[in-house]
């Protein structure tokens, strides 16, 4: 429920920049920039709770995925590890993570 409910936030976020842009609305700079921030921010947190790693929710999807068996050997090695894996993995993968995340914060609002 996590990362849907972000990707609707966004969305919604998004909508709204694209009519404040469609009927060419004069809003203060700074608005403009917490609704696109707000859009930005919500699409990373989409990302990053997809990442597989136990609390993450992306760990409830891939034991969903696997067998049975699989999903309770690897459990407690996620879980005793999780913070070392997500930590290495945004180190290690953070430039196509961002990149990820710009270009669909780019897609939602229309730049």
């Amino acid at each position: 429920a996590g990362p849907a409910s972000n990707l609707v936030m966004a969305a919604i976020g998004a909508l709204a920049v694209r009519l404040l842009i469609g009927f060419d609305v004069a809003v203060p700079g700074a608005v403009g920039t917490i609704l696109i921030l707000f859009v930005f921010y919500n699409v990373a947190l989409t990302v990053f709770n997809l990442i597989p790693v136990p609390p993450l929710d992306g760990s409830t999807l891939l034991f969903r995925v696997l067998d049975p068996r699989t999903a309770w050997q690897l459990r407690p090695i996620l879980g005793q590890y999780g913070f070392v894996i997500i930590l290495v993995f945004v180190f290690t993968a953070g430039r196509p993570i961002a990149n990820l995340i710009f270009d669909v914060t780019r897609l939602l609002v229309g730049f």
